[in-house]
């Protein structure tokens, strides 16, 4: 229709003679410093044209290859059209159109047409022809972008050391094609006889691979999964539920510890007994049963302890020996480090 030009405040203004109904579009040159772009200020209707109303399309983004419907009304005047075609169009530039589907109206006037064929970005219309082929009607256009799938790809959880947890994976196109972005991974921890997925942390998508790796710590067995969300670009996804059991770390100390009489003859027995107890992770403690617990003893006068014996713990944690001293000396009781799963 012509030509216009941006004044220095990047406006434009741009008068020309419509020769027929139709969309209005607007599209700026490609150069050196900017990008083509396409713009739909509206309608040009002329009086006694038909004319589309109502129009709305839907969903906007749209995911990929999933369904983009058309609906509206088609009227001459205040009067509908019953029984007129009507074309679902594509286009990727906005120039070259596309039909894609296409449907009659109805009594009412009205229209609900649909297409899979949601591969990639572009813009959409419908337009109405009449029975020689010919455009009668051409509604508004609207850009639609594509949400392209994705699937969380190399999904693995692993206990380490020192009640480490370590998940790890990939972000993928739904065709295994990188994204070409950095994304936000959110993972999950459900204890075992829970049923409540809670929140643990995020990990980053790598922009070059789409691997991710996040390490917690965590003293309980339990299922752990992960999640994108999806956005604008691209649809969410989830990995698949994965269960751990995670070795406990647990810190073990005497509750009590005695050893009496407290004054002996040589060679009297004297009895050592004490109550050893773990916990982890900072919960409450609990009896260690059955560990080792070696008693040591300290001559008077020396600076060497000796090994004097080796008990196990009972069921209840607590252990005893009867010990006969041959000598005055200092006690001191002590334990093997303990680790129990």
């Amino acid at each position: 229709m012509g030509t216009a030009y941006t004044a220095e405040d990047g406006t434009y203004r741009l008068t020309f003679t419509a020769q027929k109904s139709g969309p209005l579009t607007v599209r700026s040159a490609e150069n050196d410093i900017v990008w083509s772009g396409l713009a739909s200020p509206g309608q040009i209707t002329f009086e006694g044209d038909p004319r589309f109303s109502d129009f709305s399309l839907t969903p906007s983004p749209v995911d990929y290859e999933k369904p983009i419907r058309a609906t509206g009304l088609l009227t001459d005047g205040a009067a509908p059209i019953a029984d007129a075609t009507v074309w679902l169009l594509f286009s990727p530039d906005g120039e070259n159109w596309q039909k894609m589907q296409n449907g009659q109206t109805t009594s009412e006037g009205r229209f609900d047409l649909q297409s899979t064929e949601t591969t990639q970005d572009g813009y959409w219309r419908v337009l109405a022809v009449d029975a020689l082929g010919a455009a009668t009607a051409s509604s508004d256009v609207h850009q639609v972008k594509v949400r392209f799938g994705t699937h969380l790809d190399q999904y693995k959880v692993e206990s380490g050391p020192g009640a480490t947890v370590t998940v790890q994976g990939r972000l993928l196109r739904h065709d295994g094609s990188l994204l070409g972005q950095e994304l936000p991974i959110y993972i999950y921890f459900m204890a075992e006889g829970e049923s409540t997925w809670e929140l643990q942390g995020t990990a980053t998508s790598s922009v070059t691979n789409g691997t991710f790796s996040k390490q917690f710590t965590s003293y309980v067995d339990g299922y752990w999964t992960a999640a994108f969300w999806g956005n604008d670009e691209f649809t969410r996804s989830n990995a698949p539920i994965a269960h751990v059991d995670v070795p406990g770390q647990y810190t073990t100390a005497f509750a009590e510890f005695g050893a009496s009489p407290a004054t002996v003859a040589a060679g009297e027995p004297i009895t050592v007994k004490g109550l050893l107890t773990r916990s982890v992770g900072g919960s409450a403690a609990e009896a260690a049963a059955d560990k080792p617990v070696y008693v040591y003893f300290l001559p008077a006068g020396s600076q060497t302890w000796e090994q004097k014996a080796l008990v196990q713990t009972g069921a209840t944690g607590g252990s005893r020996r009867r010990s006969r001293p041959r000598r005055t000396a200092t006690g001191r009781r002590g334990s093997s480090a303990t680790r129990a799963t």
